[in-house]
């Protein structure tokens, strides 16, 4: 999952904008969380299998997305029965 100022992505694909994240009171991102069962149900290959069955998410954040939006799109993913979510931060590089 990458979430940037403007748009959510999922495998590339655009989710939701991150303004209406914003505004969103729910804990649970149903469109989301959609998204994300859905692609459990896409197992291709064994080698795809394996990725669907670690239950394993990447959250990729802008560093100015506040962090209680991101848990948001943590507790989501857990709704989504996926159990170990790595958080990674994008900042960008000291201008020297």
């Amino acid at each position: 999952i990458f979430v940037s100022p403007e748009v959510i992505l999922l495998q590339g694909e655009a989710i939701m904008k991150t303004s209406d994240l914003l505004l969103s009171k729910k804990d649970v991102i149903a469109v989301l969380r959609d998204k994300l069962i859905e692609q459990k149900n896409k197992v291709i290959g064994t080698t795809t299998k394996a990725v669907v069955d670690s239950k394993e998410v990447t959250l990729l954040a802008d560093k100015k997305i506040p962090f209680k939006y991101l848990k948001k799109i943590m507790s989501t993913c857990t709704s989504a029965g996926y159990g170990k979510i790595s958080l990674a931060v994008i900042q960008k590089a000291s201008q020297s």
